[in-house]
Protein backbone atom coordinates (compact mmCIF):
# COMPACT_ATOMS: atom_id res chain seq x y z
CA UNK A 1 0.00 0.00 0.00
CA UNK A 2 1.42 3.27 -1.01
CA UNK A 3 1.02 5.98 1.77
CA UNK A 4 0.02 9.76 0.18
CA UNK A 5 -0.48 13.31 1.25
CA UNK A 6 -2.71 15.41 -0.48
CA UNK A 7 -2.00 18.76 0.06
CA UNK A 8 -4.33 21.46 -2.40
CA UNK A 9 -6.64 24.66 -0.61
CA UNK A 10 -9.65 23.02 -2.60
CA UNK A 11 -11.62 21.01 -0.11
CA UNK A 12 -13.82 19.11 -2.92
CA UNK A 13 -10.53 18.53 -4.88
CA UNK A 14 -8.67 16.84 -1.87
CA UNK A 15 -11.90 14.34 -1.21
CA UNK A 16 -12.72 13.50 -5.17
CA UNK A 17 -8.95 12.79 -5.45
CA UNK A 18 -9.06 10.87 -2.00
CA UNK A 19 -11.77 8.53 -2.78
CA UNK A 20 -10.28 8.10 -6.46
CA UNK A 21 -7.06 6.68 -5.26
CA UNK A 22 -8.27 5.06 -2.39
CA UNK A 23 -10.77 3.17 -4.76
CA UNK A 24 -8.09 1.43 -6.22
CA UNK A 25 -6.53 -0.43 -3.13
CA UNK A 26 -3.30 0.60 -3.69
CA UNK A 27 -3.05 3.78 -2.16
CA UNK A 28 -3.89 5.20 1.10
CA UNK A 29 -4.11 9.01 2.45
CA UNK A 30 -2.32 9.15 5.21
CA UNK A 31 -2.68 13.16 5.69
CA UNK A 32 -4.85 15.52 3.81
CA UNK A 33 -3.83 19.77 4.39
CA UNK A 34 -5.06 23.02 3.37
CA UNK A 35 -2.25 25.08 3.39
CA UNK A 36 0.96 25.28 3.13
CA UNK A 37 2.12 25.95 6.82
CA UNK A 38 0.25 23.00 7.52
CA UNK A 39 2.05 21.31 5.12
CA UNK A 40 4.85 22.09 6.40
CA UNK A 41 4.08 21.21 10.19
CA UNK A 42 2.66 17.87 9.12
CA UNK A 43 6.23 16.89 7.24
CA UNK A 44 8.00 18.15 10.38
CA UNK A 45 6.78 15.15 12.33
CA UNK A 46 7.50 11.21 11.85
CA UNK A 47 4.17 10.34 10.10
CA UNK A 48 5.51 8.01 6.83
CA UNK A 49 4.32 9.05 3.25
CA UNK A 50 5.53 7.11 0.76
CA UNK A 51 4.69 10.35 -2.11
CA UNK A 52 3.38 13.61 -1.81
CA UNK A 53 0.99 15.20 -3.85
CA UNK A 54 1.28 18.94 -3.79
CA UNK A 55 -0.64 22.10 -5.65
CA UNK A 56 2.53 24.19 -5.63
CA UNK A 57 0.76 27.56 -5.55
CA UNK A 58 -1.81 26.00 -2.61
CA UNK A 59 -2.71 29.43 -0.23
CA UNK A 60 -1.51 31.72 -2.87
CA UNK A 61 2.00 30.51 -1.89
CA UNK A 62 5.23 31.08 -4.40
CA UNK A 63 5.11 27.91 -5.85
CA UNK A 64 9.02 27.88 -6.35
CA UNK A 65 9.54 28.64 -2.81
CA UNK A 66 7.32 25.74 -1.57
CA UNK A 67 9.10 23.30 -3.30
CA UNK A 68 12.61 24.22 -2.38
CA UNK A 69 11.18 24.16 1.72
CA UNK A 70 9.53 21.14 1.36
CA UNK A 71 13.05 19.82 -0.42
CA UNK A 72 14.69 21.08 2.66
CA UNK A 73 12.27 19.93 5.10
CA UNK A 74 12.22 15.86 3.47
CA UNK A 75 14.72 15.31 1.02
CA UNK A 76 13.99 12.26 0.48
CA UNK A 77 10.33 12.53 -0.31
CA UNK A 78 8.93 12.45 -3.52
CA UNK A 79 6.92 15.44 -4.48
CA UNK A 80 4.52 15.61 -6.98
CA UNK A 81 3.34 18.60 -8.52
CA UNK A 82 -0.06 19.26 -8.75
CA UNK A 83 -0.71 22.13 -11.21
CA UNK A 84 -2.92 23.93 -13.62
CA UNK A 85 0.39 25.41 -14.91
CA UNK A 86 1.10 23.98 -18.40
CA UNK A 87 4.45 26.31 -19.21
CA UNK A 88 7.45 23.75 -20.50
CA UNK A 89 9.77 26.05 -18.71
CA UNK A 90 7.80 26.25 -15.15
CA UNK A 91 7.68 22.78 -14.90
CA UNK A 92 11.51 21.78 -15.63
CA UNK A 93 12.03 24.46 -13.63
CA UNK A 94 9.49 22.55 -10.53
CA UNK A 95 11.94 19.08 -11.12
CA UNK A 96 15.29 20.58 -11.11
CA UNK A 97 13.98 22.58 -7.70
CA UNK A 98 12.77 19.18 -5.46
CA UNK A 99 9.81 17.85 -7.27
CA UNK A 100 10.02 14.15 -8.56
CA UNK A 101 6.80 14.33 -10.93
CA UNK A 102 4.46 17.34 -12.37
CA UNK A 103 0.85 16.40 -13.55
CA UNK A 104 -1.82 19.07 -14.43
CA UNK A 105 -4.69 18.31 -12.82
CA UNK A 106 -7.17 18.25 -16.00
CA UNK A 107 -4.66 15.34 -17.48
CA UNK A 108 -6.41 11.54 -17.56
CA UNK A 109 -6.46 9.87 -14.35
CA UNK A 110 -4.84 6.71 -15.17
CA UNK A 111 -2.10 9.11 -15.57
CA UNK A 112 -1.86 9.96 -12.17
CA UNK A 113 -1.69 6.66 -10.86
CA UNK A 114 0.81 5.98 -13.42
CA UNK A 115 3.10 9.32 -11.82
CA UNK A 116 2.26 8.17 -8.25
CA UNK A 117 3.54 4.16 -8.67
CA UNK A 118 6.35 5.64 -10.91
CA UNK A 119 7.54 8.30 -8.18
CA UNK A 120 6.76 5.69 -4.95
CA UNK A 121 9.95 3.33 -6.61
CA UNK A 122 12.15 6.38 -7.00
CA UNK A 123 11.47 7.57 -10.70
CA UNK A 124 10.46 10.67 -12.44
CA UNK A 125 7.52 11.90 -14.31
CA UNK A 126 6.49 14.75 -16.49
CA UNK A 127 2.60 14.66 -17.81
CA UNK A 128 2.58 13.63 -21.46
CA UNK A 129 1.14 17.19 -22.61
CA UNK A 130 3.80 19.07 -21.03
CA UNK A 131 6.33 16.96 -21.45
CA UNK A 132 5.66 17.13 -25.52
CA UNK A 133 5.77 21.03 -25.08
CA UNK A 134 9.28 20.06 -23.67
CA UNK A 135 10.41 17.97 -26.62
CA UNK A 136 8.90 20.22 -28.97
CA UNK A 137 10.97 23.18 -28.00
CA UNK A 138 13.94 21.39 -28.38
CA UNK A 139 13.09 20.22 -31.81
CA UNK A 140 12.74 23.47 -32.96
CA UNK A 141 15.48 24.90 -30.70
CA UNK A 142 13.30 27.09 -28.72
CA UNK A 143 13.87 25.27 -25.20
CA UNK A 144 14.56 27.96 -22.64
CA UNK A 145 17.76 27.49 -21.36
CA UNK A 146 19.34 27.39 -25.03
CA UNK A 147 17.19 29.99 -26.30
CA UNK A 148 18.56 32.45 -23.06
CA UNK A 149 21.42 31.25 -21.80
CA UNK A 150 21.70 34.25 -19.62
CA UNK A 151 18.16 33.65 -18.03
CA UNK A 152 16.94 31.05 -15.11
CA UNK A 153 14.49 28.77 -16.59
CA UNK A 154 11.99 31.25 -14.38
CA UNK A 155 12.95 34.12 -16.30
CA UNK A 156 12.38 32.87 -19.51
CA UNK A 157 9.31 31.62 -18.61
CA UNK A 158 8.20 35.47 -17.35
CA UNK A 159 9.86 36.62 -20.54
CA UNK A 160 8.10 34.49 -22.99
CA UNK A 161 4.45 35.50 -20.98
CA UNK A 162 5.44 39.36 -21.31
CA UNK A 163 5.70 39.40 -24.91
CA UNK A 164 2.73 37.40 -25.15
CA UNK A 165 0.82 40.03 -24.06
CA UNK A 166 -0.03 38.71 -20.12
CA UNK A 167 -0.38 41.38 -17.43
CA UNK A 168 1.68 41.35 -14.27
CA UNK A 169 -1.29 39.90 -12.16
CA UNK A 170 -1.91 37.31 -14.85
CA UNK A 171 1.74 35.86 -14.95
CA UNK A 172 2.04 35.38 -10.97
CA UNK A 173 -1.82 33.37 -11.41
CA UNK A 174 -0.19 31.18 -14.03
CA UNK A 175 2.85 30.56 -12.63
CA UNK A 176 1.70 30.70 -8.60
CA UNK A 177 3.78 33.66 -7.54
CA UNK A 178 3.05 37.10 -5.93
CA UNK A 179 2.98 39.91 -8.17
CA UNK A 180 5.70 41.59 -6.22
CA UNK A 181 8.19 38.64 -7.47
CA UNK A 182 6.99 39.04 -11.23
CA UNK A 183 8.10 42.79 -11.00
CA UNK A 184 11.29 41.85 -9.77
CA UNK A 185 11.78 39.34 -12.52
CA UNK A 186 11.17 41.61 -15.31
CA UNK A 187 13.10 44.19 -13.81
CA UNK A 188 15.53 41.56 -14.00
CA UNK A 189 15.11 40.61 -17.22
CA UNK A 190 15.57 44.54 -18.81
CA UNK A 191 19.02 44.65 -17.12
CA UNK A 192 20.08 41.23 -18.08
CA UNK A 193 19.16 42.38 -21.64
CA UNK A 194 20.15 45.82 -21.73
CA UNK A 195 16.35 46.52 -22.62
CA UNK A 196 14.51 49.13 -21.41
CA UNK A 197 10.11 48.37 -22.42
CA UNK A 198 8.48 45.60 -23.18
CA UNK A 199 9.05 46.81 -26.99
CA UNK A 200 12.69 46.07 -26.59
CA UNK A 201 11.71 42.49 -25.12
CA UNK A 202 9.62 41.89 -28.07
CA UNK A 203 12.54 42.67 -30.14
CA UNK A 204 14.47 40.35 -28.30
CA UNK A 205 11.54 37.26 -28.48
CA UNK A 206 11.33 37.94 -32.31
CA UNK A 207 15.35 37.69 -33.29
CA UNK A 208 15.25 34.56 -31.15
CA UNK A 209 12.02 33.37 -32.93
CA UNK A 210 10.05 33.38 -29.75
CA UNK A 211 5.90 33.08 -29.67
CA UNK A 212 4.59 36.87 -30.18
CA UNK A 213 1.10 38.17 -29.92
CA UNK A 214 -0.79 40.53 -31.75
CA UNK A 215 -1.10 42.77 -28.52
CA UNK A 216 2.77 42.74 -27.89
CA UNK A 217 3.38 43.28 -31.48
CA UNK A 218 0.87 46.36 -31.75
CA UNK A 219 2.45 47.82 -28.45
CA UNK A 220 5.86 47.59 -30.25
CA UNK A 221 5.11 49.27 -32.84
CA UNK A 222 2.90 51.78 -31.06
CA UNK A 223 5.86 52.87 -28.73
CA UNK A 224 7.56 56.07 -29.45
CA UNK A 225 11.60 55.41 -30.22
CA UNK A 226 13.99 55.76 -27.46
CA UNK A 227 15.92 59.07 -27.02
CA UNK A 228 19.30 58.42 -27.65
Amino acid sequence: MIRLLIADDWTLFRQGLRALLEATHEFEVVAEVADDMELYEILRTDLRVDVALVDPGISGSDGVELLRKLNVIRSRLPILALATNREPGYAMHALRIGAAGYFTKDSPTQGLIEAIRRLAVGGQYLCPDVAEQVAGQWRRGEAGDRSHPALSARESCVLEMLVQGRTGSQIAAALCLSKKTVSTHKSRLLKKLQARSLADLVRYAAEHKLPVTTRATREWRSEPPPVS
